[in-house]
């Protein structure tokens, strides 16, 4: 009863998740956020999470009776289920991953001027930048990303 003092109340988190392993870790799993943002008032954002996390996280996949550690640079991007709220959007990205997918998404995050580039995007200093993918957010570690490039289109 002592040890409950010390558990810190988490928000569940349902997310699909992509590792960069062999074979390939994917699927739908619970990651915990906190209830209270380091940087902001509510709770702790997604984008904040992964960019902040130690090396290995908890998170627990519906198949498996236990938590997984997860070593968030093996990480290739964290897919969220709930529609983002309406952003404008800034250009259309095709991106190639490390796993040979490539996918079409939309950058939404405003930068200014000069640094409005995709260039300047990719190389900004977070380690998972967010994007739009069907009008849900996907969080994508840079360190995965082997090529990108402006598209008029999305898939």
């Amino acid at each position: 009863m002592a040890n409950q003092n010390f558990k810190l109340e988490k928000l569940e988190k349902i997310v699909h998740i992509l590792v960069d392993r062999q074979p390939a870790l994917e699927g739908t799993c619970v990651l915990f956020l906190s209830t209270h943002s380091r940087f902001g008032a509510g709770p702790e954002t997604l984008n904040e999470f992964l960019n902040n996390a130690p090396t290995f996280i908890p998170a627990r996949f519906p198949d498996i009776d236990s938590l997984v550690l997860i070593n968030v640079g093996e990480i290739i991007w964290v897919h969220e289920m709930e529609p983002a709220p309406p952003q404008a959007v800034q250009q259309k990205v095709r991106l190639n991953l490390k796993n040979d997918v490539e996918i079409g998404v939309e950058q939404t995050e405003v930068l200014p001027d000069p640094n409005s580039r995709l260039l300047d995007y990719l190389n900004g200093g977070e380690r998972f930048i967010s994007f739009l993918l069907n009008d849900t957010r996907i969080h994508i570690n840079k360190s995965k990303i082997t090529r990108s490039a402006e598209d008029g289109s999305t898939n």
